[in-house]
């Protein structure tokens, strides 16, 4: 337990958005993401010059959990809010029965993680 978990290991280095997804997340416009960019708040684009903005997913939401807290809400659930990060802790295994018909008898299965 408490072994680090790469980023590298996540799709959240691996995805890019773009200027309209990130404004629109951020609830900015165009010209204010560029001051921010300038500003050295906001990571610049890795889009080759000239061309539109792009962004990792990651930058992004790491700038949202660091500089707009009020917007969490918009991210993802499963997006890791901990520094560093931690595999998850599997806790037990449920077994649930659920029944619409008195005659069948269905059977689910419920992971439990820390």
């Amino acid at each position: 337990m408490g072994e680090r978990v790469p980023l590298s290991a996540t799709s959240w280095t691996e995805t890019c958005v773009d200027i309209d997804w990130v404004c629109e997340l951020l609830e900015i416009k165009p010209a204010s993401l560029h001051q921010l960019v300038l500003r050295g708040v906001f990571p610049p684009s890795t889009a080759p010059r000239g061309r539109p903005g792009s962004w990792p997913l990651l930058a992004v939401m790491r700038f949202v959990t660091e500089h707009r807290r009020h917007l969490l809400p918009r991210l993802p659930r499963l997006f890791p809010r901990i520094e560093p990060l931690v595999p998850a802790l599997f806790l037990e295994t449920l077994v649930l029965q659920a029944s619409t018909n008195p005659e069948i008898s269905d059977e689910y299965l419920l992971y439990l993680w820390q």
